[in-house]
């Protein structure tokens, strides 16, 4: 694997480039937030590779070639594996948290209601349900 390949901002100009496309290194500046010659020097890098195509229309404008459609859809592949489990295990934290916030809100109304026993008794309940849903979703997703 080339030192470009493991470069965050090579495997950006390349997707930059699939998505529009054909780019123009002024739109790929603008879209990363870096001056032209920055941008210019690691095309030029990028063509030298071989995974994008240098071409004229009154413009210069880029296009990715086979190899580099081929590392966009890998890094795309990777990416989406990755993120569809960490997504999972994100939002899984914040289960039980939603149960003891249900709870507040039950004491808070209860209370207001001037029965406090009763709110205690649903806010360790909506707890207890967060908690129980917890390890339920978890032992689900890790099938």
């Amino acid at each position: 694997m080339r030192d470009i390949d493991k470069d965050p901002t090579y495997t950006l100009i390349l997707s930059i480039i699939h998505r529009l496309g054909k780019a123009y290194p002024d739109k790929i500046a603008s879209k990363l937030g870096v001056s032209r010659q920055a941008i210019d020097y690691r095309l030029k890098k990028l063509v030298d590779a071989g995974y994008i195509e240098k071409h004229y229309n009154r413009r210069v404008y880029y296009i990715l070639t086979d190899l580099g459609i081929d590392i966009v859809t890998r890094l795309s592949t990777e990416y989406t594996s990755i993120d569809e489990n960490t997504r999972k295990a994100d939002l899984l934290k914040y289960i039980p948290i939603l149960g003891i916030s249900l709870g507040i809100i039950t004491l808070g109304q209860y209370i207001a209601l001037g029965d406090a026993i009763r709110g205690v008794i649903g806010l360790i309940s909506w707890t207890i349900i967060g908690i129980v849903a917890y390890y339920y979703l978890k032992k689900r997703i890790s099938r």
